[in-house]
């Protein structure tokens, strides 16, 4: 890099940038840091400098310091979109002399670096390179790298880690493409279905424990039916020997208790039945979404005659 020149055209800002503004003031201030920096050849705090001094007050000599920095230091993604700035904010204002060497600055950079396409699957996925995060995917547009190998990986929440090594290579462009595979140590969950324990999902467990509740409670209204239908028949007996009516209230309360539980167990059981055959038909979807068995804990449900099977 052409230092001194470098040097010898950005002095030129300090005068200018001298204002009341307080962005101004700061902003020149560490212009002045980023110049004596450069003088210096620490061309990586330079940067820092002139980054600070572009986001207080950018002027078009603060941006072409910071492009020539990131040159210096091998940030040629970072050296590019800066000079592109430069054009696009303050192209009509450069002079002839500064014009040219924004338009050499730009040849030098594009001749070096290359542009790496990543496409990674599914959308959403963390992608770094070398260590440094760089997006989501899908990107916006390719990546602008200087030449050399790289590591490109990519992360998202219920996948393994996806990493490929890459070589980009001077004015040339290329692709590297990841497919995330679901993590096998974690259940998926298709698309708008939540994974209850052991991956099976929460309407099968919803469903068997409403149709062991309804089981119960039929069978609970069939005893209690059972008991009501020995004290009628105690009362009826009651009745044949003549100590107590027929229109007794207690013969026709047990009467009618009788009746209820009865249509209330049959209710239950029903409902129950019904209850399983859907429990039976979700669990049946999800093996034939791609398992072969719903396991939970060391505990496998699988299909048998009739119904379902525990297997320990």
């Amino acid at each position: 890099m052409r230092k001194l020149a470098v040097v010898a055209v950005l002095a030129s800002l300090v005068a200018g940038t001298a204002s009341a503004d307080d962005d101004k003031e700061e902003a020149r201030q560490h212009f002045n840091a980023g110049v004596a920096l450069i003088e210096a050849e620490d061309f990586a705090a330079a940067a820092v400098a002139f980054e600070t001094a572009a986001r207080l007050y950018p002027t078009r000599m603060v941006l072409f310091n910071l492009a020539n920095c990131y040159w210096a230091v091998q940030r040629y993604a970072e050296a590019l979109d800066t000079i592109v700035r430069l054009e696009r904010e303050f192209g009509d204002k450069l002079d002839q002399e500064l014009e040219e060497e924004v338009r050499v600055f730009r040849d030098r950079v594009e001749n070096l670096v290359g542009r790496l396409e990543v496409v990674v699957e599914p959308a959403g996925a963390t992608i770094s390179v070398d260590g440094r995060r760089v997006g989501k995917s899908p990107l916006a547009e390719a990546l602008v790298l200087g030449p050399g190998d790289y590591e490109v990986e990519a992360s998202l929440e219920g996948y393994a880690t996806g990493r490929k090594t890459v070589r980009v290579e001077s004015r040339a462009r290329g692709e590297v493409s990841i497919a995330l595979a679901p993590d096998i140590g974690q259940p998926q969950p298709e698309p708008g279905v939540e994974v209850g324990s052991g991956g099976l999902p929460v309407l099968f467990w919803v469903g068997a424990g409403a149709t062991v509740v309804a089981a119960g409670l039929g069978a609970g209204f069939w005893f209690a039916a059972d008991a009501r239908a020995e004290d009628f028949e105690g009362l009826n007996k009651r009745v044949a020997s003549g100590e107590i009516s027929p229109d007794d209230g207690k013969l026709l309360k047990a009467r009618d208790d009788v009746e209820l539980y009865d249509k209330v167990s049959v209710g239950m059981w029903i409902g129950a039945g019904v209850l399983a055959a859907a429990t039976a038909a979700v669990l049946i979807v999800h093996l034939a979404s791609g398992e072969d068995e719903a396991t939970t804990a060391g505990v496998s449900l699988v299909p048998a005659p009739g119904g379902l099977a525990v297997r320990f």
